[in-house]
């Protein structure tokens, strides 16, 4: 059923609808706990899509041969995609199903559930119409004072929990980028303060879970009418074939020698809303708490390189420079791509041969009054409507871009190994793909050091601690994320040591070799 709604619904309206469909395995297990070994009397699917779980929780009945009444409501907004589940459910049951057309977020039903299950819509919080009108409801319905930049997923899983009977259990699986985010730490304080929270398996974040979107996944977990605890468990899992033994361990059951599976244990006081959760599923990489270390923040700001909201009109090469006769007083020479950087030095000869490759090496930054040629360009993005995307339109002049001074550092803002820092002595901007480090007063005169230090593997340890992890091994970096990395107390290093880095940075070659000088520093 789920392929063949796969086929017939073009991957564009499953985007915008934020439809991404749940491996049976996972619907399987999550469907077992959720109704206490299939013997629930009341299940809500929020969010049914093809009806995965519910099909699962009743096999699992019939398997099992529990006879015991049962009534399902089964809602989605999308009703394309709940005539498919329609059409999977009801061949399976006897049992009392409804099938409910409409928007989750303003259900008020008059009962509550023994269990909820969801996979919710996975979409960012832009695209959620009318959003403060949405995220003041749910505060209204549930008492949650969530912001605005709350993802539609966490909006599904408040109004979800405020529908939960006593005993009842409710499992949710969403994308895990919340436990990481700076949204995130509302939802992180609303979880610890609910004594119903139980804790979230995790998935490995070096794979996918949904074939069709780069996102880490986790499942979290409530439980109402069981006694009261402070304890919380935090599992983490690399093969979601262990998954019904991550769920047993909330069944009051211990991990086996060999697992695979991690569980963390901890009360509630113990974990900090505002650290990112990932970290306490994970072994400490190396001593933050080391008095020799200090935040980037000390010695530097970091922030996002320049967003243009239409990159493929904004941004051109030589050719489509030349194809439109535009001069090269209304261009801004820069990079548009981290591979257009390979390596850790970044010069203007880098960049004059980047030029001769036909990569897109210039932004536009027009010059007024307008010359004649540039002008007809800006009218040409009128007919295109780029005036009207979301960006261009909310800039004063649409086809203005924002004013930034080149960064001297750059790093990657996603990575899925090393987490590349270019020292760019070019001269030009950098978009969105990199992230500029602009190292203040202090950090200039330790400029050599820290540039070194940013190259090293012991840096590449410390980072772990900020990351941001999606799926198959993608990481993100925000730049408070930079700004927080450890890095070395330079002013209290011995002078020899800084008087090293700076030769090893005059003696770079074009690819940026240097020895890891801080590993053996921060053993010393």
């Amino acid at each position: 059923m789920e392929n063949e709604f796969l086929k017939t619904t073009p991957a564009q309206k499953r985007k915008a609808m934020g439809q991404f469909f749940t491996p049976d395995l996972i619907a399987s297990e999550m469907a077992r706990w959720v109704t206490r070994d299939y013997r629930s009397a009341s299940l809500l699917d929020a969010g049914v899509g093809t009806g995965v779980f519910v099909k699962s929780f009743l096999r699992g009945r019939r398997r099992e041969g529990v006879s015991r009444p049962v009534s399902i409501d089964c809602i989605d907004i999308d009703p394309d995609v709940l005539a498919f589940a329609r059409r999977g459910i009801i061949p399976e049951c006897n049992e009392e199903v409804r099938f409910i057309e409409e928007d989750f977020l303003g259900f008020a039903p008059d009962k509550r559930y023994d269990g909820i299950i969801s996979n919710p819509p996975y979409y960012k919080h832009h695209f959620i119409e009318n959003k403060t009108q949405v995220v003041a409801s749910i505060k209204k319905m549930t008492g949650r004072d969530l912001p605005v930049t709350t993802n539609i997923y966490c909006l599904f899983l408040f109004r979800a929990r405020a529908l939960m009977a006593s005993p009842a259990r409710c499992a949710f699986i969403i994308p895990g980028e919340f436990l990481n985010a700076d949204y995130g730490v509302s939802v992180k304080r609303h979880l610890l303060d609910d004594p119903a929270f139980r804790g979230i398996i995790s998935f490995s974040f070096d794979r996918l879970v949904f074939d069709d979107a780069v996102t880490t996944a986790c499942i979290v977990l409530f439980e109402t009418g069981h006694p009261e605890s402070d304890d919380l468990s935090l599992v983490s899992l690399s093969d979601p074939s262990s998954l019904a033994e991550a769920f047993s361990l909330f069944d009051g059951r211990s991990a086996t020698v060999e697992s695979t599976v991690r569980v963390s244990r901890f009360t509630r006081d113990r974990l900090d809303p505002h650290r990112k959760w990932q970290n306490y599923m994970a072994p400490k990489a190396i001593g933050a708490e080391d008095r020799r270390m200090v935040p980037l923040a000390k010695y530097a700001s970091c922030s996002r390189g320049i967003a243009t909201g239409a990159n493929d009109y904004f941004t051109l090469s030589e050719s489509k420079r030349l194809a439109h006769h535009i001069p090269l007083e209304d261009l801004l020479p820069c990079v548009t791509k981290s591979s257009d950087v390979p390596g850790h030095v970044f010069t203007r000869d880098d960049y004059d041969a980047l030029s001769k490759t036909g990569s897109r090496v210039y932004l536009l930054n027009p010059r007024l009054p307008l010359s004649k040629k540039t002008c007809d360009y800006i009218d040409e993005g009128v007919r295109r409507g780029v005036n009207s995307r979301y960006l261009p339109s909310h800039r004063e002049t649409w086809f203005l871009p924002e004013r930034q001074t080149p960064a001297p550092i750059w790093v990657m803002v996603f990575s899925r190994r090393r987490t590349r820092f270019v020292w760019n002595r070019s001269g030009v901007n950098h978009l969105t793909t990199f992230h500029g480090i602009y190292p203040n007063d202090l950090g200039r005169d330790f400029f050599a050091a820290l540039l070194v230090y940013l190259w090293s593997d012991a840096c590449q340890r410390l980072m772990q601690e900020h990351q941001r992890q999606y799926g198959d091994g993608l990481k993100k970096y925000e730049p408070r994320d930079i700004e927080k990395v450890l890095v070395p107390d330079f002013e209290r290093c011995d002078p020899a040591r800084l008087v090293e880095a700076q030769r090893v940075i005059d003696s770079l070659d074009q690819r940026g070799r240097a020895a890891n000088l801080f590993d053996a520093w921060l053993k010393a």
